[in-house]
């Protein structure tokens, strides 16, 4: 589910998450089984996993 006012630049791959509005996720980023709060910004390249019983959560504002 992604949230209104995402930004996901060419290449990023988001699988099976939760987006918050606001949030950012640099080119290349791969983000799956995931919950990212409000304004979050995910830098180019980065890879997020998390699971399906256990998600990752990314809190408000943070940048990874």
């Amino acid at each position: 589910m992604i949230f209104r006012e995402v930004d996901i630049e060419d290449g990023a791959e988001v699988r099976d998450s939760i987006i918050m509005q606001g949030s950012k996720i640099g080119a290349g980023a791969s983000i799956r089984y995931c919950i990212l709060d409000k304004n979050v910004t995910i830098r180019p390249g980065t890879k997020l996993l998390g699971s399906i019983d256990h998600p990752l959560v990314v809190d408000k504002g943070d940048t990874v």
